[in-house]
């Protein structure tokens, strides 16, 4: 019998090149603030990566995180709904000749919200022959809102029943401490 013709195709594959880590000493971030995260990149093969480009992009949405201190309370509308908001980073971005960056975050317009939110920023690394490299960092966003939170003393966010439903409630201030309020 004759053999079935079979196509197939071979493709080059080129392994990267160069290696990036992002890293930043904030605790959070906060809109309108002057900030950065610290990108530090090399070639595998061991010099640093001077002078490549950077791009990229900080996306913000809500966090399913608790807020830092307040395990298991609930912050904002049970239904309201956060959009995710995405800001450019700054054109023109590049490394340095040791292979580091401090790289500008500005946070994009976003509602105000108690809700807790997340910004991931996505760095690209860019080589001469124009392929990249990607690194994500997350960290928290702090609008520094007023906010309160609320906490169910009773599983699975059920109430026993002909029992009362107990909770605690704390109001945070602007600066993320709580508040004595009636």
């Amino acid at each position: 019998e004759p053999i079935a013709e079979r196509s197939f195709l071979v493709e080059d594959f080129v392994p990267e090149r160069l290696d990036m880590t992002l890293t930043s000493d904030l605790k959070a971030l906060s809109p309108d603030e002057n900030q950065s995260i610290n990108a530090d990149g090399r070639y595998l093969y061991g010099p640093p990566a001077a002078g490549l480009g950077l791009e990229g992009e900080v996306v913000v949405r809500a966090s399913n995180k608790d807020v830092p201190g307040y395990a298991g309370y609930v912050f904002g509308q049970a239904d309201e709904l956060v959009n995710p908001a995405r800001q450019a980073l700054q054109a023109n971005l590049a490394m340095d000749q040791s292979g580091k960056a401090a790289v500008p975050i500005t946070l994009p317009q976003m509602p105000k919200t108690p809700k807790p939110l997340e910004a991931q920023i996505t760095v690209k690394l860019r080589e001469d022959g124009g392929r990249t490299i990607e690194r994500n960092l997350t960290l928290p966003v702090d609008l520094k809102l007023q906010r309160i939170g609320i906490k169910p003393l009773f599983d699975n966010l059920s109430a026993p029943e002909g029992q009362n439903a107990e909770f605690n409630v704390v109001l945070l201030g602007a600066d993320g401490k709580a508040q004595a309020a009636s």
